[in-house]
């Protein structure tokens, strides 16, 4: 078997090249295309990358999925040799888990802090939050950060009004980032990274009962599932009116348990891979 992690786009002719290879060697080749930009890159491409792309795709034994919309898309091209293969939850994240506690309304973000996860745009989220619940904190949770963004960031907080309700932690160890998640309440994240894919953070945030209030890109939609709590743009009224919704509601632990319950049953490592390794049995390497 011949096993190619691809990311297309200026890649796309080593791709094809090394496809070639293995198929003049008779080795069966596996495509497992990252990130969540494949789709879009293809519809953006030549007649030349999509005739890449195309040969890519129909002589691969399996094409593993990152998101359903792959699957999806490479179904209506009508191959039928894509699977779905989410990220999955380490297990051994999970034991950090305590389970939600006080009642103080607590947001999260973990991941890089740079200007295409829209971190301004989470501090404008939050204050129309803070602005009618006080006592309302936010941690931003991640490395990444160069000077210039920070101090923009800093100035955004102070115009806002909420630089003593807000936390910059830097990067964090994992048992560090647990703590906060068991503490947290809601899990921001209006990105707008156009090679957005399957967010890690976002599935481990669900795994502790965090509630995510996410854009539609990348593969937001299929792993969070609720269409309640998905913004397809970035106007922060959108996001914090659903965040005032659950909590004024009384509806946050109902959700909490939902989304939980979500990324164990679809996003546990064990669940996603031992469907990986059957597949990878399934083909027929005599």
């Amino acid at each position: 078997v011949f096993y190619l992690v691809g990311f297309y786009d200026r890649q796309i002719c080593f791709e094809y090249y090394l496809c070639r290879m293995a198929l003049k060697y008779g080795l069966k080749y596996i495509y497992e295309p990252k990130n969540g930009a494949m789709i879009w890159k293809y519809n953006e491409g030549n007649i030349l990358y999509k005739n890449l792309s195309d040969y890519i795709f129909s002589h691969a034994s399996v094409i593993f999925c990152q998101g359903i919309e792959y699957k999806v898309f490479l179904n209506n091209k009508g191959l039928n040799n894509a699977v779905y293969h989410p990220n999955y939850i380490n297990k051994n994240n999970l034991e950090y888990y305590t389970g939600k506690k006080g009642d103080v309304p607590t947001f999260i973000y973990v991941g890089r802090v740079t200007q295409s996860k829209n971190i301004e745009l989470i501090l404008e989220i939050f204050s129309r939050f803070y602005s009618k619940h006080g006592e309302a904190k936010l941690y931003v949770v991640g490395g990444g950060v160069d000077n210039e963004y920070k101090e923009k960031l800093k100035k955004c907080e102070k115009t806002l009004g909420v630089e003593n309700a807000v936390t910059f932690t830097g990067r964090l160890d994992f048992a560090e980032i647990a703590n906060y998640l068991n503490q947290s309440h809601f899990f921001l994240f209006p990105s707008a990274e156009r090679f957005e894919g399957h967010s890690n953070s976002v599935t481990e945030a669900m795994a502790f009962g965090v509630i995510p209030i996410a854009s539609t890109i990348g593969f937001n939609a299929s792993v969070i599932g609720d269409k309640r709590l998905l913004v397809s743009g970035y106007e922060a009224n959108d996001y914090a009116t659903i965040a005032l919704s659950i909590w004024e509601n009384d509806e946050f632990y109902i959700l909490s348990d939902q989304v939980r319950q979500r990324a164990l049953d679809k996003f546990s490592e064990d669940t996603v891979k031992n469907e990986y390794i059957s597949n990878i049995r399934c083909i027929n390497v005599d």
